[in-house]
């Protein structure tokens, strides 16, 4: 009996605390804000999606939106990490606002942004991540085949599949040898 009574204060207490979307966007956790915000629209469905609702939904897309790609332009062009990161956020951001009944009231991101482009995009940050890595050791030429799979996950960019195979070879070879020594 206790062991119930327990559960069951536990289980009011973590109710009566519902994280929401504007508590997470003020901490900066900007995918989870759009999560709980849509979430919060499922969950009461199209007959009670109202203006203001759509006000709330467009007011947070826009503002993200903005972050990200001022984020972006202030990055420079060869700190992919950090690029490749702002650009797999567009992505899974697009991939929360596409294909629902509220994806009209954000036809502005979801008309900017293509998952293919984005995807293309990240590849292509892969891509020249890799290239800009100078082949020395194994661990270079692993990091090298590590970031060209990735893109190669995404997109087939350019030749990043056969970077990808040359780099892995070259790793394995040369780990194979520093072992071996």
């Amino acid at each position: 009996m206790r062991i119930a009574i327990t559960m069951l204060f536990i289980f009011l207490l973590t109710a009566c605390h519902v994280r929401t979307a504007e508590q997470a966007y003020k901490e900066g956790k900007y995918l989870e804000s759009i999560s709980l915000l849509t979430r919060s629209i499922e969950e009461k469905g199209e007959a009670k999606f109202d203006k203001d609702k759509a006000e709330k939904l467009i007011t947070m897309v826009s503002n993200i939106m903005a972050h990200y790609e001022t984020n972006l332009a202030n990055t420079p062009s060869n700190d992919y990490k950090n690029r490749i990161d702002i650009y797999q956020c567009l992505l899974k951001m697009k991939m929360m606002l596409r294909d629902r009944f509220y994806s009209q009231t954000v036809s502005f991101f979801n008309d900017k942004y293509d998952i293919t482009k984005l995807e293309q995009t990240i590849a292509k940050q892969y891509y020249d991540y890799g290239n800009s890595i100078a082949g020395k050791d194994s661990q270079s030429y692993q990091q090298k085949a590590e970031l060209y799979q990735k893109g190669l996950e995404l997109y087939n960019y350019k030749n990043i599949e056969a970077l990808y195979k040359n780099a892995n070879t070259k790793y394995m070879h040369l780990a194979a040898k520093e072992y071996y020594e």
